[in-house]
């Protein structure tokens, strides 16, 4: 499911998408959410000629995989975990008092960088944020006040409450760094969540490298291309920069002062496995250059990506041939003893694995 969000790349997924629409081209969707159910171009076993993945895994799959190209900064917002989102189905509203989460599950997520990818994440520490606000010349001296006491959603509540009118007085005092990383068209706003921004902390990954972004942890990707993994969810509590419905009460309420997770690989026979600690998925970075083959634990779900070239699955059930772009779900959801698969390429795959996390 190809979602073509303004702030996409134009044409920014075509090597994966099959085909330029001369449109910004977002975020590719492999998984069965209701907001992008995946197309089914071949099953092995479960009801006859499935059209959607849906139709397979009634709903219940863990994991969402995607492909994501941003040309400009995302919002600032942050997701909530899922005793949070169960609650808060119903009591969470956005500033307009409309219902902002669109289901019950929690959203964990991690991101594998394809090109660099810049992001911000979390935030910096309480002396160096104090003293960002207090060189907007006295304009958010109370909000400096709360962020030097650690108390980071009441200072931004305060840097919230700044208007329009005011903002733009104040967006000339923006620090610097803050135009290169954003752009200037974002720059120009009078979004007072520019300042937010100016209080988080920069990430830029290299391709290869990968960053956990755990439920809580506020951020906001700015630009680059990647492959996303996070549970089955689309719940998104934003805080600005976006023309969005904000929901800043509610995401101040889930906020978590996390520090940044970059997680480090372990490579084994060619295969870099990244499996941040607390997270209930796993992502496999299989790369070759001549035929290989690859053993993966099993898993009670998987979703196995080809990227640059050509992959065949090898599953109890069969075998499946993934082009660029395509991929290959399998679940053994209920197995007491999920069986390994084998994945046969010679080019460069991902492959998403469900996995325990203990209490």
């Amino acid at each position: 499911m190809l979602k073509k969000y303004d702030w996409g790349t134009q044409d920014g997924l075509r090597a994966w998408a099959q085909g330029v629409t001369e449109k910004p081209q977002a975020e590719l969707w492999y998984g069965d959410h209701p907001s992008g159910d995946s197309s089914v171009l071949e099953a092995l076993g479960g009801p006859a000629n499935p059209s959607t993945l849906n139709e397979l895994t009634h709903g219940q799959a863990p994991l969402l995989l995607k492909l994501i190209s941003c040309a400009r900064a995302l919002s600032i917002q942050v997701h909530p975990n899922e005793a949070i989102a169960k609650e808060g189905l119903t009591s969470f509203k956005t500033d307009a008092g409309e219902p902002v989460l669109v289901d019950s599950s929690g959203k964990d997520e991690m991101l594998l960088a394809l090109s660099q990818f810049d992001l911000l994440a979390g935030f910096v520490d309480t002396g160096t944020g104090a003293q960002i606000l207090r060189d907007f010349g006295g304009a958010f001296d109370a909000a400096a006040d709360a962020y030097q006491a650690g108390d980071v959603p009441e200072a931004i509540r305060k840097i919230m409450q700044k208007s329009a009118l005011q903002m733009r007085r104040l967006t000339p005092l923006l620090p610097a760094q803050i135009a290169f990383d954003l752009g200037k068209e974002v720059i120009v706003s009078d979004d007072s969540a520019l300042v937010v921004a100016a209080l988080m902390q920069r990430v830029r990954l290299y391709p290869g490298e990968a960053i956990h972004v755990p439920p809580g942890t506020v951020h906001a990707y700015i630009g680059g291309t990647g492959v996303e993994l996070m549970t089955t969810s689309d719940n998104v509590l934003r805080i600005g920069l976006t023309s969005k419905p904000r929901a800043l009460e509610a995401a101040l309420s889930v906020m978590r002062l996390y520090p940044v997770q970059e997680v480090p690989p372990v490579v084994s026979e060619g295969v870099k496995v990244f499996s941040p600690q607390a997270a209930p998925f796993e992502l496999r970075d299989i790369a070759a250059t001549e035929p290989s083959s690859f053993e993966l634990p099993g898993a009670s779900y998987q979703v196995v990506l080809a990227l640059d070239g050509p992959c065949e699955v090898v599953t109890a059930h069969g075998r499946l041939v993934c082009e660029v772009g395509q991929a290959a779900v399998v679940s053994q959801v209920g197995d007491l003893a999920p069986r390994p698969i084998v994945v046969l390429t010679s080019a460069r795959a991902v492959a998403a694995s469900s996995k325990q996390v203990a209490n």
